[in-house]
């Protein structure tokens, strides 16, 4: 449903079962509804998705023999931001020879103490 509680027909509904990385999609009904059978037990990532919302996500668990119901409230897609970034390089010093390194904390640890 929508933020106005209203269904949401044709919405994307992608499950990702996460012990064996299946994947299966559904849409939505004109009730804003999907229904499927058959799937193994275990836990899972659910996905809906639908042009002009934001990308709704749920965790959910299956439990053999049993039913799960899940509700998605889907909000509008907010407007998209681009952000430019510019600037310029430092002047590379060509005669002025310099090495560098940079170390990370593993590697320091890893140096052998002078003697």
């Amino acid at each position: 449903m929508d933020s106005s509680h209203a269904a949401v027909q044709g919405a994307a509904i992608t499950l990702l079962n996460r012990a064996t990385a299946a994947t299966g999609t559904l849409v939505t009904d004109e009730a804003g509804e999907f229904s499927t059978g058959g799937l193994p037990v275990g836990d899972y990532d659910v996905t809906a998705r639908k042009e002009g919302f934001a990308l709704a996500q749920m965790g959910a668990s299956l439990i053999g023999g049993a039913t799960a119901t899940l509700s998605f409230q889907m909000s509008p897609a907010g407007e998209k931001t681009e952000i430019t970034v510019s600037g310029t390089a430092g002047a590379v010093r060509s005669d002025v020879p310099q090495v560098g390194l940079t170390l990370g904390s593993f590697q320091i640890e890893e140096i052998p103490p002078s003697q």
